[in-house]
């Protein structure tokens, strides 16, 4: 059955530290023959401006090559899946996209954007572009349900599916809701979009924070000396710690001590870091954007608030400090509900996408003559 793996070449980036990365170590890791080409750089050695620009460029071309050979040469490759982002990194995808159709190839376009929706929005002359790049590959995977009622019912795609971001299974660690402070934790980029530095804001004015009732950590990587002199500026260090990038030990020790995951952010697919906590027995509280909602449910497994409406932020403390054994129970919910996530469970549906795909039967010139009909 696995043997199926065997038609499939996987396109991403070399090392991503986002939702992106994750779910392509978490494929390598349970995928046999795990068949991979790296699209865009990780930048580990250093480079900065207009290098990095330089090194990404033949980096591509280097894989252009690279990945056209394979597709000439191996036999077994009856399948593309690649994974893509916004902006460059879709640009980039739809060159990789038109040529594997082109070579009469099977294509996946797996889209794990949550700034899609803005980025085709506001994509101008290149709306159609983008368009043409999605209606011809086979599949467009997105993330959740939220996801494809875009894809669908506004795009007008036909071939969009739903397919979840994996998640491994943390040590379960519930909540004690018999506790006096409330350890929220936030995990992610640093930066604007994700909501952080408003959520600071807010927090300094917040009646629970300053009577030392919440203590926020944050892990992540981004626009950290921006974080570092807000938290010093306002004086704020004793309820709000930094504690930069971590890696999976000390992930999991990090979560496993947090009460409550917060993500205030302004867009997002589906957030990797949410289905972790979840796994760990976490209640969440995260705004209701992109296909957040298809992991937190109000009133089950967590809180919803909308964007930007950091003052609905008290309501949802002041249930928590009034009722705190919804923590808990929130936090089983979550458990509970993140076993549908499993990788196992996410291989085996990703097993069956590809084998609903069969081999186009066509030739090569065939395909190229008909490409552009």
């Amino acid at each position: 059955m696995y043997k199926k793996f065997e038609e499939v070449l996987y396109i991403g980036p070399e090392k991503d530290y986002g939702g992106m990365g994750s779910v392509l170590d978490m494929y390598a890791n349970y995928i046999p023959n795990f068949k991979f080409i790296a699209s865009y750089p990780s930048f580990e050695s250093g480079k900065k401006g207009w290098e990095n620009k330089i090194y990404a460029s033949l980096f591509f071309f280097q894989c252009l090559f690279h990945y056209t050979y394979i597709l000439i040469f191996d036999k077994k490759i009856k399948i593309i899946h690649i994974h893509s982002a916004s902006n460059g990194s879709f640009i980039r995808k739809s060159i990789l996209t038109h040529i594997g159709k082109i070579l009469n190839k099977k294509v996946l376009l797996h889209i794990h954007s949550g700034n899609f929706k803005n980025y085709y929005n506001n994509a101008g002359l290149l709306q159609k572009y983008i368009l043409y790049t999605l209606k011809k590959s086979d599949k467009v995977i997105c993330l959740s349900n939220e996801w494809l009622e875009f894809y669908s019912a506004e795009l007008g795609l036909k071939n969009a599916i739903v397919l979840p971001n994996p998640v491994e299974s943390h040590q379960k660690s519930l909540p004690n809701y018999k506790k006096e402070k409330i350890n929220l934790l936030f995990l992610g980029k640093v930066c604007k979009e994700k909501g952080i530095f408003d959520l600071i804001e807010f927090l300094e004015n917040n009646s629970w924070f300053q009577k030392k009732y919440i203590q926020l950590k944050i892990a992540g990587n981004g626009e950290t000396e921006k974080l570092q002199h807000l938290i010093n500026k306002q004086n704020l260090s004793e309820g709000i710690e930094y504690i930069g990038w971590i890696k999976a030990e000390q992930k999991n020790k990090v979560i496993m001590d947090a009460d409550i995951y917060i993500l205030p952010s302004y867009f997002e697919g589906v957030p990797i870091s949410i289905l972790e906590c979840m796994s760990a027995g976490k209640p969440i509280i995260a705004t209701n954007v992109g296909g957040v909602p298809s992991l937190v449910e109000a009133n089950e497994n967590g809180w919803l608030f909308e964007p930007g409406k950091f003052d609905q932020l008290n309501e949802i403390f002041n249930e928590i400090f009034t009722s705190k054994n919804l923590i808990t129970k929130y936090g089983e919910n979550s458990w509970k509900k993140a076993q549908q996530y499993k990788p196992e469970v996410i291989i085996q549906k990703l097993l069956s996408i590809y084998s609903e795909m069969a081999p186009l039967q066509t030739s090569v010139k065939e395909e190229i003559k008909n490409y552009f009909l």
